[in-house]
């Protein structure tokens, strides 16, 4: 009929403007999905191999400080250990001075002497290390 002639001529342009206007649309996602996709790439062949490089970077940093920090508690259990000694060795002195007799040390005082040399050795070691 006339009738439906006429709808379907005028429905057509509509629908082909609504057909155009998706595929523009589809055209304009599909693009945004490429970009997206091209920086995706770029970022996995740019950006992740430096961010790993700083990370092993720090994290060797990391493992250098920790060594560094053990050594310096080493240096400074061995330097109070000598200075232990060296109040025991002046603590035994002090203890010959005052009875007079320091011709005649005491086994204590030998011993601290004794230690307190030692200790003295083994902290310049540590320091020469550290």
């Amino acid at each position: 009929s006339a009738r439906d002639r006429s709808m379907a001529a005028t429905a057509r342009p509509s629908s082909k403007a609504a057909l155009d206007a998706a595929q523009d649309d589809l055209e304009h996602v599909r693009q945004i999905e490429e970009d997206a996709e091209t920086r995706v790439r770029r970022l996995e062949y740019y950006y992740l191999p430096a961010l790993d490089g700083e990370l092993r970077a720090l994290r060797e940093r990391e493992r250098h400080l920790e060594q560094r920090k053990a050594q310096l508690l080493a240096a400074v259990r061995q330097r109070a250990a000598l200075l232990e000694q060296q109040r025991a060795t002046l603590s035994a002195l002090l203890e010959l001075d005052a009875t007079g007799d320091a011709s005649a040390p005491t086994p204590a005082a030998t011993a601290a002497h004794a230690s307190s040399s030692e200790a003295t050795a083994a902290a310049a070691a540590t320091a020469a290390a550290a």
